[in-house]
């Protein structure tokens, strides 16, 4: 078996139930149908349609958008431990 190692790239991220405002690109994403949101008792989460099929994202996952602009959520612990801010 051979080791891989993740090639660097940025990737645009916003958190569920953060209180920010929803970016343009993830606004464009739930006009398009690509992303619903939905909140319950002041808890936000989420299904991502990808080419895969639907991801749920569960409460305080991340909603991240790559280089091709594919949008996928990520747990916040994941999260954490792949990526770093861009400075």
């Amino acid at each position: 078996m051979a080791l891989y190692q993740r090639k660097p790239g940025t990737v645009d991220a916003w958190q569920l139930g953060s209180g920010m405002d929803h970016p343009v690109w993830l606004q464009t994403a739930i006009t398009d149908g690509k992303v619903v949101i939905t909140e319950v008792d002041s808890v936000e989460t989420a299904v991502v349609v990808t080419p895969e099929g639907s991801l749920e994202a569960p409460a305080h996952s991340f909603l991240l958008r790559n280089d091709y602009g594919e949008i996928y959520p990520s747990r916040p612990e994941v999260f954490v431990n792949l990526y770093e801010p861009v400075v």
